[in-house]
């Protein structure tokens, strides 16, 4: 009698990331903590501005760059601590945070440009390994 060849069933390999699915009703609490950080908060560097009658909006400038990138990218963190790694939650926060250099931040119209690009970049690359080590802590310690 001949043994048929069977196809030994392999095991089902592990996800490298826990990914998870984009939803707004889930990320509403990591996108309002966007939103409070890019668009609340410099309202008081505006209000400081008027009140002390002296330009803060250079200090603004650099609490954009260093300040805000770092809360994004712990943002970012919690997030893939909690649901998993996705895409698109890094590229949504940082389109919200390039709005708020539209409004506050005064460049001339030559740099615009190339200012929304530096600082979208930063905010996409601190966001994305933000969400990168937050999704890879939940996958070493099995937190589900």
């Amino acid at each position: 009698m001949s043994k048929k060849n069977r196809r030994k069933t392999l095991p089902a390999r592990k996800e490298t990331l826990p990914r998870a699915e984009f939803n707004t009703y889930d990320s509403k609490a990591y996108i309002l903590a966007t939103l409070i950080i890019f668009h609340i908060v410099p309202l008081v560097f505006v209000g400081l501005t008027f009140a002390m009658k002296q330009n803060l909006m250079s200090l603004y400038t650099q609490f954009a760059i260093y300040f805000n990138s770092s809360l994004l990218a712990v943002i970012a963190f919690l997030y893939g601590i909690k649901k998993g790694f996705n895409l698109k939650l890094p590229f949504f926060i940082s389109v919200i945070a390039i709005l708020s250099i539209v409004f506050y931040v005064e460049y001339m119209p030559s740099q615009a440009l190339h200012m929304l690009f530096a600082f979208g970049l930063v905010y996409v690359l601190f966001s994305f390994i933000g969400i990168l080590i937050g999704a890879y802590i939940k996958r070493v310690f099995k937190m589900d």
